[in-house]
């Protein structure tokens, strides 16, 4: 784990992982109404892929058990942030080989009547 999260530096890969999550998130919706879609299956309501990201870091590592044996390495566990306008969930991993891989959920973007501090973890 790092210790220190402001010492990331630039020398990264980012990947946007939202699509994926809310496929996870409509998939577990639809098994637990008996395939039956509500309303808001189809939106990007926070409450419903809130902490996605951490689901979804638990379903990678759990593919890459059955697969290769191993688990996937978090650098630094989801938090949530805002950049710019999105609020987004972001979370680090390691790569096989020791590379950090940051992986973005973007939860919703704030209007600019509401305001909100940038940069700023909630």
């Amino acid at each position: 784990r790092i210790s220190n999260p402001t010492l990331l530096g630039w020398d990264h890969v980012c990947l946007d992982v939202t699509t994926p999550i809310r496929q996870m998130s409509e998939r577990d919706d639809n098994a637990e109404s008996g395939s039956n879609q509500d309303e808001n299956a189809g939106g990007t309501e926070v409450s419903r892929i809130k902490d996605g990201l951490q689901r979804w870091i638990a379903a990678l590592n759990n593919r890459s058990q059955k697969k290769f044996g191993k688990d996937v390495r978090v650098a630094l566990n989801p938090r949530v942030k805002l950049f710019g306008r999105e609020r987004c969930e972001y979370a680090f991993i390691y790569d096989a080989d020791g590379g950090l891989i940051e992986l973005v959920n973007r939860l919703s973007t704030v209007g600019e009547d509401e305001g909100g501090s940038t940069w700023e973890d909630e």
